[in-house]
């Protein structure tokens, strides 16, 4: 494209992590002197973090191939840790060339701590390096602190590298995973670059793909431009720097300006969606049959970590995602314990008729007995498509974030987190406490749920889908946020729908991620009491989970309407906290109710 025109040899703001275009600045020369230490002198666990699009990755391929000159070193390289205990020791001890196909998790650690001998006794070390170290299990990272306890009487025989998002500093943090934390002797976290380091950070790719001449290739507003743009993180540098000479070469221009950069700003403003590439499933969420596991696909919104990917219902074979064939509301029984069902009739019986009426009128239907006819669903589908027409994409998923964060009472999206090209729903919920569920999902299970969410919907005629808050629901309608309220009806929603939702939810009593046979501890514990509670478990609150307690959950799930797997998901967890009454959370109902009793609805 545009190299021969800048005589540059190289594309130098592509984002594949080349440790040739690494920068050594002061941020990532520190963390990477603290990964050299923890592979030549560390006695324990060395952890790096930094956000996404910090350099994470492309320190970790510089310190790989500062390894293979480092003469009588071993070292395994996990990229993809989203592993079981086996699975993880399969494949380090088939990173280190050691047999690897025993489910034996005796028989692999015999053959790996063997090898470590050996090599500590031919003067060698060996290390373990994880990248993406924040979606590891916490079952996963307790066996690698059991590897770590591989020593002689004197020092390890195998050192450790965690390297991860911000999320891995909260996993480190567990009450549970103590013993590990104490573990980890170096930390270090990449913060972004200052507006010095990034003109620092901008020569040192140029001069790499096109030598000294390319360095002034960018004048110094336009690096103003690009540090308000990327705030500092590398990758979003790379991303308008590249978009901001493919202007300049369409225009002919042989430098870049603060013009072409305002322009390529503005381009990646106009495609900029909230599309982020998903992640592989953490291990604990493989133990979720109901769930399974989400896959990633064009136009999906958000950071998607916890999938309810393709919910069954209480009954039959899986739904298909597309919401016309989903399964009738009125089939998914009454939920014990929780208030959806009561909030619901009130919505749609107790409200008088001459209350909803105007509503229903402004959508070209009529009301009957608080319902709308078949007519009414239609023409009220016309109101949903011309009002997502009108809906900005990226700017609406920022505006139906914002007004999720204030149904949970936390703080809206803040202007530097809306000035990315890509939203993260998970971290943005994490900061403020609350946790995140997303994928497939039927209207019986958003019943189920009974929380506020980000539904995907489609405006028509081959448009991009809009991300919109569903705030309330009841039998009949479905009560929207597109710049303002609106009520629909459930038949027009359902044509709209895509299938996907995306909500928040509170953790309280800190059960993270999937619970099934097996577990044990703390966590356990706090999940019979919950269940105790519920009336589903009167067992001993022991901490192990054993047959009577899997029996419990499975028929606490049965009740709910949930495939009764008997492990605890994120799912379960969900609707074992809505079944607490006690505990204030926003809920569909509740908001159709208040929203049909105020009025204003269009």
């Amino acid at each position: 494209m545009y190299k021969d025109w800048f005589s540059l040899r190289d594309l130098p703001f592509r984002l594949s992590p080349d440790p040739d275009f690494i920068y050594f600045g002061e941020q990532h020369a520190e963390a990477f002197a603290h990964m050299r230490y923890g592979v030549d002198e560390g006695s324990g666990f060395v952890a790096v973090t930094g956000e996404v699009g910090s350099g994470k990755t492309t320190l970790v391929r510089a310190l790989m191939r500062d390894l293979r000159d480092a003469g009588n070193l071993a070292w395994a390289y996990i990229f993809n840790p989203v592993l079981s205990p086996v699975e993880l020791l399969q494949t380090i001890n088939a990173e280190l060339g050691l047999p690897s196909r025993s489910r034996s998790k005796k028989e692999l650690t015999e053959l790996l701590n063997e090898f470590l001998i050996n090599q500590k006794a031919d003067g060698g070390n060996t290390v373990i390096i994880v990248d993406e170290a924040q979606n590891l299990d916490p079952v996963v990272l307790e066996q690698l602190r059991l590897l770590s306890n591989l020593e002689t009487e004197t020092e390890k025989l195998i050192h450790i590298v965690l390297v991860g998002q911000p999320e891995l500093r909260g996993l480190l943090a567990r009450p549970d995973l103590r013993q590990l934390a104490q573990r980890i002797t170096v930390r270090w976290h990449l913060e972004p670059l200052d507006r010095e380091q990034l003109g620092e950070y901008m020569a040192k790719r140029l001069r790499v793909a096109g030598g000294d001449k390319a360095t002034a290739l960018f004048d110094e507003q336009a690096m103003d431009v690009l540090y308000d743009f990327s705030g500092g993180i590398p990758r979003l540098i790379n991303i308008l720097a590249h978009r901001s000479l493919l202007v300049a070469w369409t225009r002919g221009c042989r430098s870049v300006g603060q013009d072409e950069t305002v322009a390529a700003r503005a381009e990646l403003h106009e495609v900029r969606t909230p599309l982020r590439a998903v992640p592989p499933m953490g291990w604990g969420a493989r133990l979720s049959v109901a769930a399974g596991v989400a896959t990633a696909a064009a136009g999906v919104a958000f950071l998607l970590v916890w999938s309810v990917d393709d919910y069954p219902g209480p009954a039959g074979p899986p739904a298909a995602p597309v919401a016309r064939n989903l399964p009738s509301l009125d089939s998914l029984p009454d939920m014990p314990g929780t208030t959806v069902v009561s909030e619901a009739r009130a919505a749609s019986s107790a409200t008088p008729v001459g209350q909803v009426a105007p509503v229903v009128a402004s959508l070209g239907g009529t009301s009957s007995g608080g319902g709308l006819s078949q007519r009414g669903d239609t023409r009220s589908a016309d109101v949903l498509l011309r009002r997502l027409g009108k809906q900005p994409v990226f700017d609406g998923a920022v505006a139906a974030m914002s007004e999720l964060f204030k149904a949970w009472g936390r703080r809206p999206v803040t202007p530097d987190e809306s000035r990315v090209p890509s939203l993260d729903l998970d971290s943005q919920a994490e900061d403020r406490g609350l946790r995140y569920l997303s994928g497939n999902m039927t209207v019986a299970l958003l019943r189920v749920v009974d929380l506020p969410l980000i539904v995907e919907l489609d405006p028509g005629n081959g448009g991009q889908v809009r991300y919109v808050l569903l705030r309330g629901m009841d039998r009949e309608r479905v009560l929207l946020d597109l710049g303002g309220s609106l009520l629909v009806g459930r038949s027009a929603f359902e044509e709209a729908w895509n299938g996907r939702g995306h909500l928040l939810w509170k953790d309280r009593e800190s059960l993270v991620r999937s619970i099934g046979p097996g577990s044990g501890g703390p966590e356990v514990m706090r999940l019979q009491a919950l269940l105790a509670r519920s009336g589903h478990f009167d067992g001993a609150v022991n901490g192990i989970y054993d047959d009577a307690l899997k029996e419990s959950v499975r028929a606490f799930q049965s009740a709910s309407g949930l495939s009764p797997n008997g492990v605890v998901d994120p799912l379960t967890q969900v609707v074992l906290y809505n079944a607490d009454t006690s505990r204030k959370r926003p809920g569909l109902g509740e908001a159709m109710r208040a929203a049909l009793s105020a009025g204003g609805l269009s």
